[in-house]
């Protein structure tokens, strides 16, 4: 699966405050554009999450998380998300640094 990185931007608490980033990637191969994506920067490095809705599960009795994409075989969603760490990563890190010159 080929995905090419369209762009990233920042997320801004009310208080002003940078809180991670919301990117949007190109999925190549099914010629489908992902938005959404979420990127934190963590203490061991980047943390990315597919987009989703939290709902109240009755069964569970707690929110629960749901996916808006998911492949239905694991291997390709485990695929995008070691593509998504790799390209993601050196993107946003392009981004960064071009931001503070």
């Amino acid at each position: 699966m080929e995905i090419e990185i369209v762009d990233a931007y920042p997320l801004i608490t009310k208080s002003g405050k940078q809180s991670g980033w919301s990117m949007a990637i190109y999925l190549i191969d099914l010629d489908m554009d992902l938005r959404g994506i979420l990127a934190t920067k963590t203490k061991k490095g980047w943390f990315f999450s597919m987009p989703f809705l939290k709902n109240f599960c009755q069964e569970k009795k707690d929110l629960v998380k749901f996916p808006i994409i998911s492949f239905v075989k694991r291997e390709k969603n485990l695929n995008l998300m070691k593509k998504l760490r790799q390209k993601g990563t050196e993107f946003l890190e392009k981004k960064i640094k071009s931001m503070k010159k």
